[in-house]
């Protein structure tokens, strides 16, 4: 006699209603006819609650990617995904939306990259390598890919002017950055390697023969000579293990700059403005405006409304002018809100990633 081996799925129930997510949220036996929430008894059909809570967890991924790469609010979106695992810890999405967060949060003075590459390699042995849809996971790793390239282009430019460092600080974090990315790409090609030896797929071939190509191109960097804007030239020898950056000064020497707008690492140095940590696009200050101009246009458009209405009343008459001038100002106002919330708006939804 055979033992009862059918699985149980989660399942959600929407007439429940706490401020508590879980309490909605229970076992059922797909292959059952009805099921009954445990919370407050209603009668429900397993495959209608089976289907109820995959649309739950798959709300809370959209909302988190909104808040990563629309909003660009990478903490709140790192911290989103992680609610997600907390409630269905086997949700690849949620995980791979967690890492590619954990990149987003690197700023020019700190970065995730090492963290990101241990979180990946535990993960991956325990989750990734037994996912069925291994284009999926490509998908990612190409993402965390991309989104090191992405970082590598807009960091450099903060650190250099006309190809010369603004101090030798900026090239020691040139230097140790592209160490970082290194490591953590060759984590991401590791990868692509082990899902291609189970899928030969060529797609994934195609995406490890490209990492491989950036890998090599960064390596180059790391030979170039590090030049200064005082004319002082520098070659890379290595990292230390306290994370210092062993130069070699080099004998020749180029004219120094004599104009530019001197930039600095630290506020403790003396000459120049100090360079803006965020190296990641930030979309705060237009999320910001957006929700301030649409309650001005719902505001300013009532008191046009009004205004308008106004002319019709007798106790009015004698008014009519400058309710009509004051009407069409409010309504003028309103609709200027209006346009500006939906130039606004239009910016938020365009690619402001490499990887979006």
């Amino acid at each position: 006699m055979s033992k009862n081996t059918t699985t149980l799925k989660k399942a959600y129930c929407p007439y429940c209603r706490s401020d508590n997510e879980m309490v909605p949220i229970f076992d059922v036996n797909p292959d059952a006819d009805v099921c009954y929430c445990p919370n407050c008894m209603r009668e429900l059909k397993p495959k209608n609650a089976i289907d109820n809570y995959n649309y739950f967890i798959s709300t809370k991924i959209d909302r988190a990617n909104r808040l990563l790469f629309r909003d660009t609010r990478f903490l709140e979106a790192y911290d989103s995904f992680g609610d997600v695992l907390r409630i269905d810890s086997t949700s690849h999405r949620a995980r791979f939306g967690r890492i590619l967060s954990l990149v987003y949060m690197s700023t020019l003075r700190k970065s995730n990259f090492s963290k990101t590459q241990l979180l990946l390699q535990e993960e991956a042995e325990e989750y990734y390598h037994k996912l069925k849809d291994q284009i999926a996971y490509m998908k990612f790793l190409n993402k965390v890919d991309y989104a090191l390239d992405e970082y590598f282009k807009r960091f450099y430019r903060k650190l250099v002017t006309k190809d010369r460092f603004y101090s030798l600080e900026c090239a020691e974090l040139y230097y140790i950055r592209i160490s970082e990315i290194i490591e953590l790409k060759k984590t991401v090609a590791d990868e692509l390697e082990k899902s291609y030896a189970k899928t030969s797929d060529p797609r994934i071939k195609d995406s490890l023969n490209d990492t491989n190509k950036s890998i090599k191109e960064l390596n180059k960097c790391l030979e170039k000579r590090a030049l200064i804007v005082d004319g002082k030239r520098y070659k890379f020898e290595k990292i230390l293990n306290d994370n210092q950056v062993l130069f070699s000064q080099l004998d020749e020497t180029v004219n120094p700059l004599e104009r530019y707008h001197h930039r600095k690492l630290v506020d403790n140095e003396k000459k120049g403005r100090l360079i803006k940590d965020k190296v990641y696009p930030d979309n705060s200050h237009l999320m910001a405006l957006t929700g301030m101009v649409f309650p001005l246009f719902i505001i300013f458009t009532a008191l046009g409304v009004l205004g308008f209405l106004a002319t019709f009343l007798k106790r009015f008459a004698d008014y009519k002018l400058y309710l009509y001038i004051a009407s069409a100002g409010f309504n003028a106002i309103g609709l200027t809100a209006l346009v500006f919330f939906i130039i606004w708006k239009v910016q938020l939804s365009r690619r402001h990633h490499l990887i979006d």
